[in-house]
């Protein structure tokens, strides 16, 4: 398991596969804007005034980020993007 430093946050990508109507596979790298996937780990913060400063995410979250930012990484299998909380566009929130 990868346990992030400071405020960066561990998201396991989501691949998805579309297709169309005629059965061709569209890839995710289309959509070159935003991707999702879910938060496996969290730092413990950015370290500010004395203290630490939660990014407020968890795991489990499931979140929208910017598909071109942090650092791409296979562990155990996985595909995964180390982001900081800039990178992080939503939290999707299932009420």
């Amino acid at each position: 398991m990868l346990r992030p430093i400071e405020d960066r946050v561990l998201v396991k990508v989501d691949s998805k596969k579309e297709a169309t109507v005629g059965g061709l596979v569209i890839p995710d790298t289309v959509n070159d804007s935003q991707a999702t996937g879910t938060v496996i780990a969290t730092g413990p913060g950015k370290f500010e005034g004395g203290v630490f400063a939660p990014s407020g995410l968890k795991a489990d979250d499931k979140v929208i980020y910017a598909k071109h930012q942090g650092i791409t990484i296979t562990h155990d299998g996985e595909d995964l993007v180390l982001l900081s909380p800039a990178s992080i566009l939503a939290v999707v929130v299932n009420d």
